[in-house]
């Protein structure tokens, strides 16, 4: 009888503790950012409303780069993503010791509000996340000794932009260069999107951005006209009712994905067949993303889309 109920002991306690183990091990995989030891020397502040939380810069960071990529990319281009906003952030933050965050105007996912974004798909992501701001932990990308703007964004053509034609200032290390976009291009799918406006809205929306602008309705399909484009299909200038707007004027003020685009005008509506998304400036995350999986590594990302930059 005694072993009886020993047994029944043992077999209660084990199915008692068994819940709590496996709660342990899920837990064990998904760190807690309270639990990391960054040490960086620079706080910074959030503010919450009634109350102010500080945390480390390199801490601060994880869920500054979780709002700016995607939760499935492999961990090279994650940390590629790391560095980008770590060297900006440092060109903000100069030699202080503390920052509040609103002065570096980033997005910023703590980690629950990143789990609840992004759902079961979140655990390894954050994981991704944490392991990339730890392995680049303050590394800034330079250029001539000096901190780099390392912009970037979502989606090209296949080719990267010079700074030169959209800000209108060459960067040395913001140049054309090759991007490996998945199906991108010429090759349209995913990265193709048509937009369709009612022509009235599309002049309503341009007199908007530019007072001067004047179109009427029934002959504006004939004023609309590409006049050229730069070497990476991005539009340089279009004439739209009496005025030529830069592509990325008229990016901005019909809210287009990019300026990389084909326009068909009828008398009622104006379609936009538009590749990829985003200025095309810098580094291509889809491009990041390419790379990473044919098995480059963060530096490489960095110096293909950046050339002449180094680590530091």
């Amino acid at each position: 009888m005694r072993q009886k109920i020993t047994g029944w002991l043992l077999t209660g306690g084990v199915l008692f503790a068994l819940p709590c183990i496996l709660t342990l091990i899920i837990r064990k995989n998904i760190p807690e950012t309270d639990t990391l030891a960054f040490d960086s020397g620079i706080l910074v502040y959030i503010n919450h409303g009634s109350s102010m939380e500080s945390m480390d810069f390199e801490e601060y960071l994880i869920g500054v780069t979780g709002s700016q990529i995607p939760q499935d990319y492999p961990l090279e281009a994650v940390k590629a993503q790391a560095v980008i906003a770590r060297t900006h952030m440092m060109g903000i933050i100069g030699d202080r010791s503390s920052i509040t965050a609103s002065e570096l105007g980033e997005e910023y996912l703590s980690r629950d509000a990143f789990l609840e974004k992004w759902g079961n798909g979140g655990k390894e992501a954050y994981e991704n996340l944490i392991q990339a701001v730890t392995d680049t932990q303050e590394e800034v990308l330079t250029y001539e000794g000096e901190l780099t703007e390392p912009v970037f964004f979502y989606s090209g053509t296949g080719k990267t932009r010079n700074a030169l034609d959209v800000w209108g200032s060459a960067i040395p290390y913001l140049v054309c260069v090759e991007s490996p976009e998945p199906e991108g291009g010429d090759q349209g799918g995913e990265n193709q999107t048509q937009i369709v406006l009612d022509a009235a809205d599309c002049i309503q929306r341009l007199k908007a951005s530019d007072e001067d602008f004047e179109a009427m309705e029934d002959t504006f399909k004939d004023s609309v006209q590409i006049l050229q484009k730069d070497d990476s299909g991005y539009v340089l200038s279009i004439q739209m009712g009496n005025k030529t707007f830069s592509g990325e004027a008229l990016r901005q003020a019909l809210d287009l994905p990019s300026a990389a685009f084909d326009v068909s005008a009828k008398r009622k509506t104006v379609t936009f067949t538009v590749t990829g998304s985003g200025h095309g400036v810098g580094l291509s995350q889809q491009g990041a993303k390419t790379l990473a999986e044919e098995g480059k590594g963060y530096d490489e990302i960095l110096s293909w889309y950046f050339p002449g930059t180094v680590l530091e």
